[in-house]
């Protein structure tokens, strides 16, 4: 039997808990950040972008520049000075050392590629004389004991496997070697000792052979510059002393 009452129809709706309404302010606030970046966050990302640009060109510059693109075409560097001492010896003689310290003073490998090194014996006169001399763009007038003509005491041609030789000379970079060359002479018999020296190098990575006829002066000493006319071949680079005189 129906009392006329008609059934009721209810809706369920679930109430926003706190965790959902901390949810949907921290996606509002998200979005507005990352929508609408104030002038503060501008910059702070413009910096950051221009921080990590720098820190990748010093990088490159570090570890390519420096370690691989500037070694490869960077030109090698030595530095020889030769320097003399002496002994007495036995019956009147002396004996004469010529010192050679190699350097490579560069960052890359060097191949040596010959030396030349000539000794003179220079004796000094008695009396005052005006001598005039010149060598290169200079002018020297001076009135003191004249020189001997040098008398050619040593003369030493070392040649390596790109000239013509069967031996190698490479130095490492920092790298330092020293040559000695000796001879005797009669002590008292000479009043100085002249040393004129030249040498050749190149990149170890340069692996040209070159052409090269030594030439000698009537007294036999080897000419340097048939040494340094290597310069006249590219990658190769020359140097030398002359006239360097040391006392007995």
């Amino acid at each position: 039997m129906s009392l006329g009452v008609k059934p009721r129809l209810f809706r369920f709706v679930q109430r926003p808990t706190y965790k959902h309404l901390e949810d949907r302010e921290r996606a509002a606030s998200q979005h507005d950040v990352y929508s609408h970046p104030s002038p503060v966050e501008h910059w702070r990302h413009l910096i950051e972008i221009v921080a990590l640009t720098i820190a990748a060109l010093w990088g490159f510059y570090v570890f390519v520049y420096q370690e691989s693109i500037k070694p490869a075409h960077e030109a090698p560097a030595v530095d020889v000075v030769p320097t003399l001492r002496h002994d007495a010896m036995r019956g009147g003689k002396e004996f004469v050392y010529v010192d050679l310290p190699f350097k490579n003073i560069g960052n890359v490998e060097v191949q040596y590629l010959g030396v030349i090194v000539n000794a003179y014996g220079i004796r000094f006169s008695n009396q005052d004389q005006k001598v005039m001399s010149h060598s290169g763009f200079a002018t020297k007038i001076s009135r003191a004991l004249a020189p001997s003509t040098p008398v050619l005491l040593m003369s030493e041609l070392f040649r390596y496997s790109q000239i013509g030789g069967t031996s190698h000379f490479v130095e490492a970079p920092g790298a330092d070697m020293k040559a000695v060359l000796y001879f005797a002479v009669a002590y008292g018999k000479y009043d100085a000792v002249r040393v004129d020296s030249a040498y050749c190098f190149t990149r170890r990575d340069n692996e040209t052979t070159y052409p090269f006829k030594p030439a000698q002066t009537p007294d036999g000493a080897f000419k340097s510059a048939s040494l340094i006319a290597l310069l006249n071949y590219q990658g190769v680079l020359c140097n030398g002393f002359h006239n360097q005189v040391f006392t007995l």
